[in-house]
């Protein structure tokens, strides 16, 4: 009698699952579902239904922004360092492509727009900004409201869409340009490295050059005034304050894990020509490519970002920016990221067109 009664439960789970499934995705479900029960999702998280309906809602714009046969649109902040890995990965992989460049602030919504429209859009497994995993436990929760749900994870960058198909972040980017990275070094990579990188670059811009946080924005006049007014109405950067969990002690510990990244790296480089897939090897691979991308802010090596983005020179950046740049420079692994960026990295032709066979040096 007690299965009996469960029969009708477990039915409506199976069929609410199914449903989900059908209408989203199954990266949804993987994503926004809520508790289980085997493998059904019993319930979805609270705040599922409402990405359902603009999933549905918005439903007639995916035709509209959907790319042409044999083409692709990046979305993303231009100066992001995992968007970056992106750019870097679709050169490699001889793909034109079209840009949508947009501003902090306003890209979150169109980030949010193009992973709902797309299916596979909601897949994506890198890190991002506030992620709850990178916080102490007083910042998750100091900042539960903009975790509740996925929010961050939904407007996160980059993503690359096709005709077909989606890339939802800067991993599935690298093995799209036929390249790999081992599991524990894209874990360091993704977890570690890049969150730690983007937190020293904020918190020295923002305590002392507020004016480079406006230039390396890189968008048009237009754009750059509603950055400004998004600025004033939410007070973006005291959210990103918050959201990394910003302060001097913090600071601190990022660096000291930077540096040992750099002496980690440079005794795996004393070994082997290359990174390859993380484990060294005699080729370019995409350990290579990724450490050389998230890293590039702290060196400023040259062709980083390949003319998409406005990089300032190097007494423009801060000045605890410009220590640690001239600290990083003299290591092996510094040395290794000047010299991925010089034979591997050439500048975008045009708007969004590519010379894919420039990419292709040995």
């Amino acid at each position: 009698m007690h299965d009996e009664a469960r029969t009708p439960t477990k039915t409506c789970t199976k069929l609410l699952a199914g449903a989900t499934t059908r209408v989203c995705g199954a990266d949804f479900v993987r994503n926004y579902g809520g508790a289980r029960v085997g493998d059904a999702m019993l319930a979805p998280e609270p705040l599922a239904p409402l990405l359902w309906l603009l999933r549905l809602l918005l439903t007639p714009l995916r035709r509209l922004l959907r790319p042409r046969v044999h083409q692709c649109v990046l979305v993303g902040l231009p100066y992001s360092h995992f968007v970056e890995i992106a750019r870097w990965s679709l050169a490699l992989g001889g793909r034109r492509f079209t840009e949508v460049k947009m501003p902090i602030g306003p890209s979150v919504v169109v980030a949010a727009v193009y992973r709902l429209l797309f299916r596979g859009g909601l897949s994506s497994s890198s890190s991002f900004p506030g992620d709850p995993d990178l916080l102490s436990k007083p910042a998750r929760r100091r900042d539960f409201v903009l975790h509740f749900g996925g929010l961050r994870r939904l407007s996160s960058v980059p993503l690359i869409v096709f005709e077909d198909r989606v890339i939802p972040d800067s991993w599935s980017a690298i093995t799209f340009a036929e390249l790999a990275v081992d599991a524990e070094t894209r874990v360091r990579l993704d977890k570690v490295v890049g969150p730690r990188v983007r937190h020293l670059l904020f918190f020295y811009i923002f305590e002392e050059n507020m004016e480079l946080y406006e230039k390396v924005q890189s968008c048009s006049p237009m754009l750059m005034r509603l950055f400004r007014l998004n600025e004033w109405l939410f007070d973006t950067t005291k959210i990103m304050r918050r959201m990394m969990d910003m302060s001097n002690e913090t600071a601190k510990a990022a660096e000291d894990v930077i540096f040992a990244e750099f002496d980690r790296v440079g005794s795996l480089l004393e070994r082997h020509a290359y990174l390859g897939d993380g484990t060294g090897g005699d080729a370019f691979g995409g350990a290579d490519l990724a450490f050389s991308a998230l890293v590039g802010w702290l060196l400023l090596p040259p062709n980083f970002h390949a003319g998409a983005v406005n990089v300032p020179e190097v007494d423009e950046m801060p000045s605890n920016c410009q220590r640690l740049l001239r600290q990083l420079r003299d290591t092996r692994a510094g040395k290794h990221v000047v010299h991925c960026y010089q034979k591997y990295r050439v500048p975008v032709y045009g708007v969004g067109e590519l010379r894919p066979e420039d990419y292709r040096s040995t």
